[in-house]
């Protein structure tokens, strides 16, 4: 569900999930992100959409995400940037027309959202990689990166859409859409962990 809300302003750096500094940490996971097989719903009371999700990334999903939204431009450093290659984290592709020929795999990749507005990215290996805020439109659309992003939870899993809207043509606005592909993945099931 869509609905016209005033834009947040928030400035991006990286056009990838993991280009914030690890060492301005803000809140820690509760654990290390791995698929539980208890039922994990937030309390009643709570946005359904706090909690923390994960889902195992590829290099081929999020390019495909940029270029069904016309973000091909982003792609080698965005899937750098998320770590879906076996060079170090934050390396662009080493061929832009072929961004995953050095693809790692699926990799675990996992988002908490807090009910504060915080939002946190971690590694496979538990250690966050990113740090944001998003703000509740309505019960099915947060906004984020300065887009409305919106979601369907169902039980313990969650999906993502977001289109880019045709007003955003500014290269600023761009990066700020790759930022956004990148970290939701559109279309693809995310698990809840927490």
């Amino acid at each position: 569900m869509r609905r016209s809300v005033s834009a947040v302003v928030l400035i991006v750096s990286a056009a990838g999930c993991g280009g914030s500094d690890p060492t301005n940490a803000g809140p820690s996971p509760a654990q290390t992100p791995q698929a539980s097989t208890d039922s994990v719903s937030p309390t009643p009371d709570l946005d359904p959409i706090v909690g923390e999700w994960l889902r195992a990334n590829t290099c081929e999903d999020l390019v495909h995400a940029l270029a069904k939204e016309g973000l091909q431009e982003f792609a080698a450093q965005s899937v750098g940037g998320a770590a879906l290659l076996t060079t170090p984290e934050n390396v662009p592709a080493k061929d832009p027309k072929h961004p995953c020929a050095d693809a790692a795999g699926p990799i675990e990749h996992s988002h908490k959202f807090w009910a504060d507005g915080t939002f946190n990215s971690y590694n496979q290996f538990g250690e966050e990689v990113d740090e944001d805020k998003y703000e509740t439109v309505d019960e099915d659309t947060i906004l984020f990166a300065g887009f409305e992003i919106d979601y369907k939870v169902e039980g313990d899993t969650i999906v993502f859409s977001f289109t880019v809207p045709k007003s955003c043509t500014s290269n600023g606005c761009r990066q700020r859409a790759g930022y956004a592909v990148n970290v939701f993945i559109p279309g693809k099931t995310w698990e809840r962990v927490s």
